[in-house]
């Protein structure tokens, strides 16, 4: 008997694979899986911040401090003022700054009053942001001319002048040692019990154990769907009852077990599998409750309609209760009750 039930599983096994639509989620899901962390190493986390230098090399000096110095933004230049602005309208960049060409002369004359024009997006947060710290980028290219014509024009250094030193060369060397040693200007910032501010972790990832355990449990109730509809075609009319409800458990628990592969497989593609052999038992308990929960409901229900109609209930209860993409508990305390009817929170829990 134990033969035959082993013959069973492995039919189901390929059964199963025969099926298209199910081999290609098989592979989708830890493809995508990968692709997508893919994308999520090579985003920087930054904001995109256009600039326009009009041609003006001290412009084009200013936005090589930015694009160099920054760590919060992302800048880059643009090589017209309608690329500048039409980045901004896609999206592409948070905010654009164009400085007009003589820039620097505008500044030694203080007539700088809306020189430069900031193009933004009806939905930007950061714009006013992105003005300090670009500004901050200028006035640190500006200072450095303020310094120079005060050296080679200013009473303080008259003596030296007039010695006929390199006073501007020896300056220039203290000016750029004290500007990028960190000495000049330099915060440490702590929290209150004087550790180390952490860097944020609040960039998001793919919930791929989310998006696995809700994968799981919906291939097992489509497992029961496809049960319920070999049933009704009289696929199980050779065998007894008990025998029956033996051979469907195994067809349900041939899909779970391919679908738990696929999950691991994603796990381990996206560098999320950290104790495989933890994983793989946690996947083995959650596969086993989804192969008993989906029989159970097939056979209650025995309908393929009903069943089929679970599936997409299933998913927003599922997507709603527990924390896959985002935790609405927290807005809504009562969440935390619901989702222990859920089976996918039992597996979640495991890697929180």
């Amino acid at each position: 008997m134990a033969r035959q039930q082993m013959r069973w599983l492995f039919l189901s096994c390929k059964r199963a694979l025969m099926r298209p639509m199910f081999l290609l989620l098989l592979i989708l899901l830890p493809v995508g899986a990968w692709g997508i962390r893919q994308m999520e190493n090579t985003d920087d986390g930054k904001i995109a911040i256009a600039l326009f230098a009009d041609g003006d090399s001290w412009n084009e000096q200013v936005a090589g401090r930015l694009i160099e110095n920054s760590s919060s933004f992302a800048f880059y230049l643009c090589g017209t003022k309608e690329e500048l602005v039409e980045d901004v309208a896609a999206g592409r960049a948070e905010c654009g700054f164009s400085f007009p060409a003589g820039m620097q002369t505008l500044l030694k004359a203080r007539d700088y009053k809306r020189a430069v024009r900031v193009t933004v997006s009806p939905s930007t947060t950061v714009a006013d942001l992105a003005s300090e710290v670009v500004f901050a980028g200028m006035f640190e290219v500006f200072g450095r001319d303020l310094l120079e014509n005060y050296v080679e024009e200013g009473e303080a250094f008259s003596e030296a002048r007039a010695v006929g030193g390199p006073v501007w060369n020896d300056v220039e060397l203290l000016y750029e040692k004290y500007r990028s040693d960190g000495s000049t200007f330099s915060f440490v910032y702590e929290t209150v019990d004087s550790g180390a501010m952490a860097e944020s972790e609040m960039k998001s990832v793919f919930p791929v154990r989310g998006i696995g355990a809700v994968f799981v449990q919906v291939m097992g109730l489509a497992a029961a769907v496809m049960a319920a509809e070999d049933e009704k075609r009289g696929f199980y009319a050779a065998v007894t009852a008990r025998q029956r409800r033996g051979f469907q458990m195994y067809s349900i628990g041939a899909m779970v077990a391919l679908s738990c592969a696929a999950v691991l497989a994603a796990l381990a593609a996206t560098g999320d599998l950290h104790d495989s052999m933890e994983e793989i038992f946690a996947l083995v308990l959650y596969g086993t409750a989804t192969v008993v929960v989906s029989s159970c409901l097939l056979w209650i229900f025995r309908d393929s309609m009903i069943l089929s109609g679970m599936i997409p209930v299933l998913i927003v209860g599922n997507l709603v209760s527990c924390p896959v993409f985002v935790d609405l508990s927290t807005f809504l305390p009562v969440l935390k009750m619901i989702r222990q009817c859920f089976l996918p929170w039992y597996y979640m829990s495991h890697g929180i």
